[in-house]
């Protein structure tokens, strides 16, 4: 009886020797397989391949899904949805892609993404920012400082989490890289949309930020709307009434996403869409 219990617990610890990384007890830890890192640069690659194709439109269909932290069942009905629209070219999450900053968040809301058939973008949420949500972040997606051009329309994705950014001492939102991100000249592009997890009508955005962004946005020529999620619930047009327009829209569990239509000539028109 000794000798079989002697056994077993050897054989135990080979196998714990052997699969490590399966008894992984850390939630926090940053280790992602190569699929799962790096879907900025991966989705840019793709967004050229669509281009390409298709150089030229005249309505470019956004489809915004935002907050899908606690929703994971929710999350992939909506990309089940949006797959079966064929007008939707680009897909924006409007951050807290996770609750707490997990690994195994990061994880599972990343394998739903990739799922998507058209490229996809994701910024950076407060919720994500707790913990190690950051560098899990950074892993998987990248930069939460972004930018990139598609059919005449430039789109700025910046990281507009104030309130943990000021508590880690860091900067956030960074007003450096927006200004020369909305000061560059480019035939590229006529029109600027931002995209930020944080609204500027938040509290946690800083009331000084909040002043700082909109007349920084109203004074460019070229910008044309500001997305946010972070509200859970919807709101949209002129917040400021000085003819800047602005969505906060929904948050997942509500089981809705909107599609975000941008003309050519600048007009922007949304409608929200039940899944």
């Amino acid at each position: 009886m000794y000798r079989l219990f002697l056994t077993s617990i050897i054989f135990f610890l080979m196998v714990l020797t052997t699969n490590c990384e399966k008894f992984e007890t850390n939630p926090y830890a940053i280790k992602f397989d190569s699929e799962e890192k790096d879907l900025t640069a991966k989705q840019l690659s793709r967004l050229t391949a669509e281009i390409a194709q298709n150089p030229t439109k005249k309505i470019v269909t956004i489809a915004f899904i935002s907050d899908s932290q606690r929703a994971l069942d929710e999350f992939e009905d909506g990309i089940d949805h949006i797959n079966q629209n064929d007008s939707v070219d680009l897909v924006f999450h409007g951050g807290d892609i996770t609750d707490y900053g997990l690994r195994i968040e990061y994880e599972k809301m990343g394998a739903a993404l990739r799922q998507l058939k058209k490229p996809f973008f994701a910024v950076f949420g407060n919720h994500d920012a707790l913990g190690t949500g950051l560098s899990g972040y950074n892993v998987m997606f990248g930069s939460t400082n972004f930018s990139f051009k598609a059919w005449e329309t430039k789109y700025i994705f910046f990281n507009g989490n104030h309130l943990e950014f000021d508590f880690l001492d860091g900067e956030a939102p960074n007003f450096g890289f927006l200004e020369s991100e909305l000061a560059e000249n480019s035939s590229d592009f006529d029109k600027i949309v931002m995209v930020a997890h944080m609204g500027p009508f938040h509290g946690e955005f800083g009331e000084d930020n909040s002043e700082r962004y909109h007349n920084l946005i109203k004074n460019n020529g070229k910008v044309i709307y500001s997305m946010h999620g972070h509200g859970h619930s919807l709101m949209e047009g002129e917040l400021y009434g000085t003819g800047m327009e602005y969505l906060q829209v929904n948050n997942v569990l509500d089981k809705t996403y909107h599609l975000v239509h941008i003309y050519k000539d600048g007009r922007v028109v949304t409608e929200e869409v039940s899944f």
